[in-house]
């Protein structure tokens, strides 16, 4: 397959803009094959989160993930539904080609160049699990301050990559003032890189 057609699509009330809809196969497409689906498609989690989050993720699981990966395959085979943002067009290319391969039904990837803050604020459907993962710092920060707002009652968000607390010390201190519940993660990942995870769990 040599160019995958990307169609614009209503989510809720907001649109995802995609700057130009043929989408090129990637001249690294081999590079980033491998680096999706090396390791049985782990995501670059912490074990200690990920064991928890095998814990906590059933068949009736409705999980929301901003920057999409290994994860979102990981993630698939153990909830109901994934849905995922990503930013990048290489990724997301061979990310859908891997999706269909495997012919995983329960997976929405949406391309949103802008990681996804152009939209995410006008995303009204609410999630049992959030990650927030992957993406540039200004994107994250943006959604660290509104994809709170995606989670259920008695569901969770998951901040990965808490270990740069000077990164985004403000956007931390801010759900730390929701009054949710806060379990802190760490550890190394399956790439044997120490890292850390901090779950929020909306009781209230």
């Amino acid at each position: 397959m040599g160019i995958r057609i990307y169609k614009e699509e209503k989510i809720d009330i907001a649109s995802i803009p995609s700057r130009g809809a043929e989408i090129k196969r990637p001249e690294n497409y081999e590079e980033i094959y491998q680096e999706l689906s090396g390791r049985s498609y782990l995501p670059l989690l912490n074990w200690d989160v990920m064991k928890f989050l095998e814990h906590i993720l059933t068949k009736e699981t409705e999980l929301l993930e901003l920057g999409s990966g290994a994860s979102t395959i990981w993630f698939a085979e153990r909830v109901k539904h994934v849905t995922s943002f990503e930013e990048l067009s290489p990724w997301y290319y061979v990310l859908m080609d891997i999706i269909e391969e495997k012919e995983l039904k329960n997976i929405k990837v949406y391309l949103d160049h802008r990681y996804p803050r152009a939209t995410i604020k006008s995303f009204k459907k609410q999630f049992d699990v959030v990650l927030l993962d992957g993406g540039g710092k200004v994107g994250r920060i943006f959604c660290m301050k509104s994809c709170y707002q995606n989670v259920k009652l008695g569901g969770y968000l998951v901040v990965d990559d808490t270990h740069r607390i000077e990164e985004y010390k403000e956007e931390l201190e801010f759900l730390d003032s929701l009054g949710w519940e806060k379990k802190e993660f760490e550890g190394d990942d399956p790439w044997s890189q120490y890292k850390k995870a901090r779950v929020y769990r909306r009781l209230k």
